[in-house]
């Protein structure tokens, strides 16, 4: 698999998901990394489970739109026990990836569904998580099987105080997914303070092969849609750039 661009539909979550996939593609994208908090509920595996899934998945092929991941936000000690119904929805989805925040203590718990189901779980890093910098990721993921991993995201590496260039060397054969974002969400990818192509050149080399998902704009309120737009074409092109290379 080579390197590839999509979008989290995230950023459109205040959009039910027929509305979030016309915008998308509209916009260029022909894959989302499917956010698990859209209003309507057909994106969310706790009011639904493989059939749910399944029926969201053809949905988004309807729409010209592959589902190559499934955020589902996040999984720790509080929410655990909920977590098989989001690798229930995954799998109808028709993904092999689930992403999400977590927590050391549930580590073991997502790698035996993940051996159960198929598929993988890509631990997101985030300011201010227990899992913020590259070093207690990897001590966590030690005693994990190969199917858990990284969601890398290189703005909240950013703004944790680390340089994400090298957190990515780091992280080298463990980033299965990636959260395309620069230092500015006002800004495009590729226009803020992140030597973004460093970025991707450094996961790479480090043998990263999957989907950059774009989370350009996220901001606690939607910003206008001609704003949000731009920012995601013109973030859509660098990216695609970057890759070409």
């Amino acid at each position: 698999m080579s390197v590839e661009v999509g979008v989290i539909s995230y950023l459109f979550r205040h959009l039910p998901v027929p509305a979030m996939l016309e915008r998308v593609h509209a916009l260029g994208y022909d894959q989302v990394e499917l956010h698990f908090g859209h209003p309507d509920g057909r994106a969310d595996y706790r009011a639904g489970g493989e059939e749910e899934g399944r029926a969201t998945g053809a949905l988004m092929r309807g729409h010209g739109v592959r589902p190559e991941a499934y955020c589902v936000g996040g999984i720790n000690g509080r929410n655990v026990e909920q977590a098989e119904r989001a690798f229930a929805f995954a799998r109808g989805l028709g993904v092999e990836l689930i992403t999400g925040t977590s927590h050391p203590e549930v580590l073991d718990r997502l790698d035996a569904l993940c051996a159960a189901y198929g598929l993988r779980y890509a631990v997101e890093n985030h300011r201010g998580n227990v899992f913020e910098r590259a070093e207690t990721m990897l001590e966590a993921l030690r005693g994990c099987s190969p199917r858990v991993g990284v969601n890398f995201d290189s703005g909240h590496f950013f703004h944790a105080g680390v340089d994400p260039v090298e957190q990515a060397r780091l992280l080298a054969g463990r980033v299965y997914h990636v959260h395309l974002k620069d230092s500015d969400q006002e800004l495009a990818v590729g226009e803020g303070a992140i030597p973004m192509a460093d970025v991707v050149a450094a996961l790479v080399t480090g043998g990263f092969e999957g989907v950059l998902s774009v989370e350009q704009g996220e901001t606690r309120t939607p910003l206008p849609d001609e704003v949000m737009d731009g920012i995601l074409r013109r973030s859509l092109a660098f990216a695609r750039q970057i890759v070409a290379r």
